[in-house]
């Protein structure tokens, strides 16, 4: 008779996204997650724009880790968790348009390639994300509705849930 660990046979999907962010280097971070109506499902009573993006740790982004076995703990404790991505740990920086037009504009600018994610927020919403040049100062440059330009705190990733429904996904792999 063979014996089942039930565990392995239940899909975790952003357990899995956030591993094999540990797994390339990434410092990550398990974040609050919406119900199906975009209510705060993680227990916390989270409201408005931390609904899905709320750290879920005491220390918020500064608690994020790369090590394989933190990260399994923590999605142990809460599986349904979405994925952060904190920028600073991670020497990343992410130009991320909040708009179709801001997203037109970034373009007709010119962004280097590189790893891209469209965020659950719509149409005109992704995170280019880019290795902070080692003297990059640490900021956070967020104008509502427009554009988020950081290298300080702490991005939603790929794999996670919107409160609109919406998944974040992965345009061109990091």
């Amino acid at each position: 008779m063979r014996l089942i660990n039930s565990t392995t046979s239940i899909p975790h999907p952003r357990k899995d996204a956030a591993i094999e962010l540990g797994k390339k280097g990434l410092q990550v971070l398990p974040l609050c997650w919406p119900e199906e109506e975009g209510t705060c499902a993680c227990g916390k009573g989270h409201t408005g724009h931390d609904v899905g993006k709320a750290p879920l740790t005491s220390h918020g982004w500064k608690d994020s880790s790369k090590s394989i076995k933190t990260i399994w703990e923590w999605y142990d404790r809460w599986p349904l968790a979405n994925v952060g991505i904190d920028l600073a740990g991670s020497s990343l920086v992410a130009v991320a348009p909040d708009s179709p037009e801001w997203h037109e504009t970034f373009l007709e600018r010119g962004l280097p390639e590189t790893a891209v994610a469209q965020s659950g927020g719509g149409e005109g919403h992704l995170h280019y994300l880019y290795r902070a040049p080692k003297d990059m100062p640490m900021a956070r440059i967020c104008i509502r509705d427009s554009y988020d330009i950081m290298s300080l705190g702490y991005v939603v990733g790929a794999g996670s849930l919107h409160q609109s429904g919406r998944m974040y996904e992965w345009i061109s792999d990091y």
